[in-house]
């Protein structure tokens, strides 16, 4: 195995535990089984955000379904209450419509300005990126599954 798939297999394995992973490549941790690990990115790779690189403890393997070469072009992070007011709601979509023709908009996937960041960009059709702490094959909240798909 490459370094890169080695990397994954102990995300899976260890849940995504920065920690343990760590021990895991310090120890050359066996692995006795091999899990399926989908589409994904690690830090070792030229296409992972150096946004992230920068952070303290940044995510080894960033799982993904979609388009990764949006993480190529500039973004801008949209992200607010859970529980939007209604100028709340109106300044997040005011907000996201000022930035969506320039940027791919990033935010997660959660109620409130998460989702209405990412409904204003598709109905104009930008581009979005959903961050989800969750999994992949999680999805929370239901009324995002939409968002999930798109």
């Amino acid at each position: 195995m490459t370094k890169r798939e080695i990397l994954a297999q102990y995300s899976w394995k260890h849940d995504g535990d920065w920690a343990k992973i760590a021990q895991a490549l310090r120890t050359h941790e066996p692995l006795e089984r091999r899990y399926e690990c989908g589409n994904y990115i690690t830090i070792y790779d030229d296409l992972y955000p150096p946004q992230l690189r920068a952070l303290r403890h940044p995510p080894w393997v960033l799982f993904y379904r979609g388009n990764p070469e949006l993480l190529k072009r500039p973004s801008a992070a949209v992200v607010g209450s859970r529980k939007l007011t209604e100028y709340g709601e109106w300044a997040t979509e005011r907000c996201t419509e000022l930035l969506a023709d320039q940027f791919v908009i990033v935010s997660g996937l959660a109620k409130g300005a998460d989702g209405a960041a990412h409904r204003t960009a598709i109905a104009m059709r930008g581009s979005t990126i959903g961050v989800i702490g969750c999994g992949m094959n999680v999805r929370y909240p239901r009324e995002n599954e939409y968002l999930y798909r798109r």
